[in-house]
């Protein structure tokens, strides 16, 4: 798995904080990740790394030769959605949206995050 992070970030033209900037951890996280320092990667942190990359988390973690097997068919049905998911996904307040339903479309969700941040608002938040 090591060697692949690395390899991916590198075939990506990502430096070592770009990537740890995507990921909201420190450079030499990432790099501790890449060196094999850090073993037991977090599923989100793995997921969140298949998602920058491209692949599958499976062949993130070496456990399959196929970077795309299945993935055309990700949570998401809806493409669109599936961007708007990782935004909302990369905003820990909204987060917890990512525990809809996954045949949500992208205007559903938008309607959703919407109406979370005219609640905000109101509140003061």
């Amino acid at each position: 798995m090591t060697q692949r992070i690395k390899e991916l970030r590198l075939k990506s033209n990502m430096t070592l904080l770009e990537l740890a900037n995507k990921l909201g951890v420190s450079e030499g996280t990432v790099q501790r990740y890449e060196t094999g320092n850090i073993k037991n990667l977090k599923y989100d942190t793995i997921v969140n790394l298949a998602n920058i990359f491209g692949c599958t988390p499976a062949y993130l973690m070496g456990w399959d030769e196929d970077q795309t097997s299945g993935q055309n068919e990700g949570y998401y049905f809806d493409d669109e959605a599936a961007e708007l998911a990782q935004e909302i996904y990369e905003d820990p307040e909204l987060r917890v949206l990512l525990k809809a339903k996954r045949d949500l479309s992208k205007d559903d969700m938008e309607v959703i995050v919407n109406m979370i941040k005219a609640l905000q608002a109101k509140d003061g938040k």
